[in-house]
């Protein structure tokens, strides 16, 4: 048997106003963050992201389902893989070692058209550029990778 209930517990009207109006207030203040939010959200939907990721959200399964038979086939399972491996190997380098190597990189690439207007390099111009310091440690580098290839253990 149920008790009686002599009491109603009842929230005040004026507490849930205060708590909108504090709200209202705060969102107020931020009315140049929420112009950027809306911005941001109008440039979604109208380039039809919005649009796809609801469409996305509603068919989750089917979505799921597709996604997953796309990795198991075996081309693109080697490409995750791949993608993974790469990720590895860039995870092990030191960022600074990297950064480095890639501003060398790029600033060889972009000077190798005029490499073109020089001499063609002999034999004896290999070797003299084979006695540079970074030249030979470079090749060393390139060569040991080379050996990775095919070596039977791991020698981490």
């Amino acid at each position: 048997m149920s008790k009686q209930i002599e009491k109603i517990a009842v929230e005040s009207v004026s507490d849930k106003q205060d708590n909108m109006v504090g709200l209202l207030n705060d969102l107020m203040g931020m009315d140049r963050e929420l112009s950027a939010i809306l911005s941001i959200l109008k440039k979604v939907s109208e380039s039809g992201i919005l649009e796809g990721v609801a469409a996305m959200l509603e068919r989750n399964g089917e979505v799921m389902s597709v996604l997953f038979n796309e990795l198991t086939q075996k081309e693109n399972s080697n490409f995750v893989r791949n993608i993974l491996t790469i990720y590895t190997l860039l995870s092990r380098v030191e960022p600074e070692r990297l950064g480095l190597f890639m501003k060398n990189l790029s600033r060889s690439l972009n000077s190798a058209d005029s490499l073109k207007n020089e001499k063609p390099l002999g034999l004896l111009g290999i070797g003299r550029e084979i006695k540079d310091p970074d030249v030979s440690a470079g090749i060393r580098v390139l060569l040991s990778a080379a050996k990775g290839f095919t070596a039977k253990h791991d020698t981490e």
